[in-house]
């Protein structure tokens, strides 16, 4: 069993997993790291954090601004869009507005966002099979012309109640 002593020169084998240290490397610095520049840290440190503050907040409110403006126009486009729908609706169903309270606008979309017409023409079926009493009537047929030519034959008038008063008293002279 080795002898422990406190003698510098001696070395004891390291502990397995921990590097071997040299006899012959210099001794780390003892004292503190020196700082640089110590007055001017905090303050340039807080400068750039508020800036950094600063322009974050300022991203935040253009990031917000950017969402308004973007919500505005989707709301716009789907405004145009239902009026659309609810037009091509018109032509099978009395009331077109019927068609977007029965289904959403999104499930009349297809994969690239704008209005499948195809969608709009099945979901008009499927409504229309489901609730047959929203199909609007068919047209009236307009009268034909009458294609009777010629001179026609006058109807007789009956008479009227002061022509038979007329007679009975021509009767009566």
């Amino acid at each position: 069993m080795p002898s422990t002593t406190n003698d510098p020169t001696q070395t004891t084998p390291a502990p397995a997993g921990t590097p071997a240290e040299s006899p012959r490397a210099p001794a780390p610095a003892a004292g503190p790291p020196e700082p640089r520049e110590a007055h001017e840290e905090p303050e340039s440190a807080s400068s750039d954090v508020a800036s950094l503050r600063h322009e974050a907040a300022s991203r935040r409110r253009a990031l917000r601004a950017a969402e308004a403006e973007r919500d505005a126009l989707r709301q716009r486009v789907d405004a145009h869009e239902r009026q659309d729908v609810e037009r091509v609706a018109a032509r099978s169903l009395v009331d077109p507005s019927d068609l977007l309270s029965a289904t959403n606008l999104d499930d009349l979309r297809g994969d690239d966002g704008a209005v499948d017409w195809t969608l709009v023409d099945q979901a008009i079926h499927d409504l229309l099979q489901r609730k047959p009493h929203y199909a609007r009537p068919a047209p009236p047929i307009p009268p034909t012309a009458d294609l009777h030519a010629g001179p026609r034959q006058t109807v007789p008038r009956p008479p009227s109640l002061g022509e038979a008063m007329k007679r009975q008293i021509g009767r009566r002279r």
